[in-house]
């Protein structure tokens, strides 16, 4: 076994960590399906932009959750998708170009203080809010079907059968806590990417 390889072996967690594990990964999900409905009500000022930074700070966490880095997987403490399967390789990592935009942007334009957030994006600080939260909850259901159903608690259970009923009606997007539904296309820009317009359409298109 190389050095690489050891460093990169995880320690196995009990059904009864993961179950409480789970806990934290439902906050994530809802508060990322949530932010992005409240947005929708709040499309300039302090709030607004406090509501999209939130968003993308989700996003990061789920992204490093379901795409972890070698330098992710080396810290045990750190919760990744395969530690919940009986079989880590049942999860497929390859990561999308757009989706590892996605990532970098995180990290430029809201995590550091970087020159890349007024030269690099200085044209283009958009967030592609309903793309980008559609995405992540088709990875949130392919990831949870292959799941042992007794690896995750109660909360998570919960709302994966809330969330397909209020999208079984027909929302973009869904309030899992109100049951609302909520429609169009959600695009934030500002200086940190912050920013809310309904519909429109961004100068630099990340979906392919």
């Amino acid at each position: 076994m190389t050095n690489k390889e050891n460093k990169l072996l995880r320690p196995k967690k009990t059904t009864e960590e993961l179950r409480a594990a789970s806990d934290a990964f439902h906050y994530e999900i809802r508060m990322l399906n949530d932010v992005a409905d409240v947005l929708s009500s709040h499309t300039s000022g302090v709030i607004h932009d406090a509501l999209v930074e939130s968003f993308v700070v989700h996003t990061r966490i789920l992204i490093e959750f379901f795409y972890p880095t070698d330098k992710t997987r080396a810290d045990s403490d750190t919760m990744i998708a395969s530690d919940f399967l009986s079989d880590g390789n049942q999860w497929k990592e390859d990561i999308s170009e757009w989706m590892k935009e996605i990532r970098t942007r995180s990290h430029k334009l809201l995590a550091h203080l970087s020159y890349n957030r007024v030269l690099r994006y200085k044209d283009d600080k958009s967030w592609q809010i309903t793309q980008i939260r559609n995405r992540m909850n088709v990875i949130f259901d392919d990831w949870l079907k292959k799941v042992p159903s007794g690896r995750i608690g109660e909360k998570l259970k919960t709302y994966k059968e809330l969330l397909e009923k209020l999208t079984a009606i027909g929302g973009v997007g869904v309030n899992c806590n109100s049951g609302v539904i909520a429609n169009g296309n959600s695009i934030a820009t500002a200086s940190t990417g912050t920013a809310y317009t309904a519909g429109v359409v961004v100068t630099k298109k990340l979906i392919k």
